[in-house]
């Protein structure tokens, strides 16, 4: 081989070294804060506050026209909760779909398990 072919193929990389077995004291310390802090969340327990509404979503095919405010109103005075009506297009094939979302305010507000806790808040 000659000289030039040998200098070719050396190349000065400056390559770091990352250390990071010097630093495994900071490592345990975060690691140790990071447990010691869900524990203490998991006994002193996270006020969740989720307000969740049930409810029931009903979809529909059809050929022709509807009226979704007569929809709407028929339903609502016979089911007595709000009905949401929504008219779409079927991407399978030519018909259209009607939504129908029966809404439920029922437990809002609370998580399942939690129906103590909540009382014991409104009695404050």
């Amino acid at each position: 081989m000659s000289k030039q072919t040998k200098d070719a193929k050396h190349f000065d990389v400056d390559v770091k070294v990352r250390d990071f077995c010097s630093k495994s004291k900071l490592f345990f310390i975060i690691g140790f804060a990071l447990i010691l802090i869900s524990l203490l969340s998991t006994f002193t327990g996270v006020d969740v506050a989720l307000e969740f509404k049930g409810g029931t979503i009903i979809t529909y095919s059809y050929t022709g026209d509807v009226d979704e405010s007569s929809i709407s109103k028929e339903l609502t005075s016979l089911v007595g909760s709000t009905v949401k009506v929504q008219q779409g297009d079927s991407l399978d094939s030519d018909t259209k779909t009607l939504s129908l979302s029966f809404t439920s305010t029922e437990g809002e507000g609370t998580l399942p398990g939690q129906r103590g806790r909540a009382a014991g808040r409104q009695r404050r």
